[in-house]
């Protein structure tokens, strides 16, 4: 099977796994929030409630991604082999990465903070 890139891909998976398990924790930790005494003003039994739900549900999605993920495994076994299309951007990409960019950026700022620092001093 050839899997398609922002599709059904392991790293799609992995990726999604992981979002999912943040919120896991996000609702959990609302709902531990509430409970704890003097921490809310009022305790809001429906908010809780809320975060309740979405907390189940965001569970019931990490469940079926760790499946997915084992079913995904089994096949790259079972096949030996994992192929993905190749991901062909529609726009040109940056002679400069982000990192050269920030160093000449940081370059830039270092250059001007010295300039200011030496016209102050040699009034």
């Amino acid at each position: 099977m050839t899997h398609i890139p922002n599709f059904n891909t392991f790293a799609d998976l992995i990726d999604r796994l992981i979002v999912s398990v943040n919120k896991l924790a996000a609702f959990e930790n609302m709902k531990r929030e509430a409970n704890i005494e003097g921490y809310m003003d009022e305790y809001d039994s429906a908010k809780v409630a809320h975060w309740d739900r979405a907390s189940r549900n965001e569970c019931e999605i990490r469940n079926l991604l760790k499946r997915a993920i084992d079913e995904k495994l089994a096949e790259l076994i079972t096949n030996e082999e994992y192929r993905v299309l190749p991901d062909f951007r529609t726009f040109r990409q940056s002679e400069k990465t982000v990192a050269d960019i920030l160093a000449e950026q940081c370059d830039e700022i270092g250059q001007s903070t010295r300039e200011r620092i030496a016209k102050e001093y040699t009034r």
